[in-house]
């Protein structure tokens, strides 16, 4: 009944429900490094493995969503881009290529319009905060060698995606039935932003959260808000 699109940010928010500690009816279809932009053009430079194909993936996203009359529910996931007008993308209308911040909104309102003109209810949500360690490296494991300071403060975390909180606005105020959903309070208290709890690791990496922090934000941030479902642990 739910659909997962996005990158590799997509992914860790739907492990939980791959590992089996969430049960829910749900589909992911994402790629690493891709922002689904079905409606925009880009050249792939294959540098990479990776971030390719990103464009027939958005189409495949909207084809699955469009010819599945069961999900009722789109969640979008990804990596928060800069949204930096100064700065060329690499999407393009035709031959015009467009800047970061015009191609995160272009390319987010067409997916959307397309979504909600098959009838589902699409979920935007904001990145999770970015680290600059690992869980583990924040572990103090010798006496004479502290590790370093992993916590972030929630301010500067918050300045530092203005442009991107005001490029996702935009996305709001062109789209008014969408949803927005921010997780940045299962995350940061009102000072710090952690990667883990008293539990366990929120995060797997500097980015990317674990199994058990996608678990944590569908059971007590993202469900409750979206309505139709409580997402349930351990069975």
């Amino acid at each position: 009944s739910v659909l997962f699109i996005g990158d590799s940010h997509a992914m860790a928010l739907y492990s939980s429900i791959f590992s089996g500690q969430i049960k829910v009816p749900a589909m992911l279809v994402a790629g690493h490094s891709c922002s689904l932009y079905p409606d925009l053009v880009y050249t792939p430079t294959y540098e990479h493995n990776f971030g390719n194909n990103c464009q027939s993936i958005a189409e495949t996203a909207v084809s699955v969503a469009t010819r599945l009359s069961t999900i009722d529910t789109v969640i979008i996931s990804e990596f928060a881009r800069d949204a930096r007008s100064e700065v060329i993308s690499k999407f393009r209308v035709g031959v015009r290529s467009l800047n970061e911040y015009d191609s995160f909104i272009e390319g987010h309102v067409a997916l959307i319009q397309q979504l909600e003109a098959a009838g589902k209810k699409v979920v935007f949500v904001k990145d999770v905060p970015q680290f600059a360690y690992t869980p583990s490296q924040c572990e103090a494991r010798v006496s004479w060698f502290p590790p370093p300071v992993c916590t972030l403060s929630r301010g500067q975390f918050e300045t530092a995606r203005r442009r991107y909180d005001a490029a996702v606005n935009e996305i709001k105020l062109r789209i008014p039935g969408l949803l927005v959903v921010d997780p940045v309070d299962a995350i940061c208290s009102s000072a710090t932003c952690a990667p883990a709890d008293a539990t366990a690791y929120l995060y797997r990496d500097t980015d990317h959260l674990s199994p058990y922090g996608s678990e944590r934000l569908l059971n007590e941030f993202f469900m409750p808000m979206i309505g139709r479902y409580r997402f349930r642990s351990g069975e």
